[in-house]
């Protein structure tokens, strides 16, 4: 498996557009694209990662199998619920329908559109979708069990090591959560695939690697 953080990449930016535009002209009335907030969630979750993705990826996307972890989800936890409610007060109605749609699985979405096996994975609930979500918390032993050994040919993670489940639910810093999930990545990545994720969990990522290695 190959380490890739976001920096090292050269995004294909217009391919990636291509991809969001016919994807949301396809999928507008599933999604009700037609609300503005809906909208530009969309557009900013998918243009944000895919451009990183598709070079990885290479040039046809048919078959190529690539795993979200910490996707997004319809259905938030209790810790989002929580801070929902702790910040509504302040919220005007506008505020609080964009709160609800930004954290959906948008990019799991446009690949499943482009050709790829998506495979989503996150700790909230997300029924209907039209990849192959999996309801997951990922700070458990073996939680990734469910995939085959050499079948995954890309891995993207973003956001995920500082997210406030993380940090606040569980109480639980982002090496643990790494030294759970390498080994697992390890098993179910193929030889030549590739772990993509942000700058931000370089340091976690790189760390959780050198403990697992002899």
């Amino acid at each position: 498996m190959i380490l890739k953080p976001y920096t090292q990449i050269h995004i294909n930016g217009i391919h990636a557009d291509d991809i969001r535009t016919h994807f949301m002209a396809a999928e507008s009335e599933r999604y009700n694209l037609t609300d503005p907030f809906r909208n530009e969630d969309a557009k900013w979750s998918v243009m944000m990662q895919l451009p990183y993705l598709l070079p990885l990826l290479g040039e046809s996307l048919s078959g190529k199998v690539v795993l979200d972890l910490g996707c997004g989800a319809k259905e938030g936890l209790d810790t989002r619920q929580k801070m929902k409610r702790i910040l509504e007060a302040r919220w005007t109605p506008t505020l609080r329908d964009q709160f609800n749609t930004q954290f959906e699985p948008w990019l799991c979405r446009a690949l499943h559109y482009a050709g790829t096996t998506a495979i989503g994975v996150d700790v909230g609930a997300s029924p209907d979708e039209i990849f192959r979500y999996h309801q997951v918390d990922l700070t458990l032993p073996n939680c990734l069990a469910f995939l085959p050994h050499a079948s995954v040919d890309l891995v993207h993670m973003r956001e995920v090591l500082n997210s406030p489940y993380l940090s606040k639910g569980l109480q639980k810093n982002p090496l643990e959560m790494m030294r759970n999930l390498m080994p697992q990545l390890e098993l179910i990545v193929k030889p030549d695939g590739f772990f993509l994720f942000n700058e931000e969990e370089i340091c976690s990522v790189e760390n959780a690697r050198s403990a697992i290695l002899p």
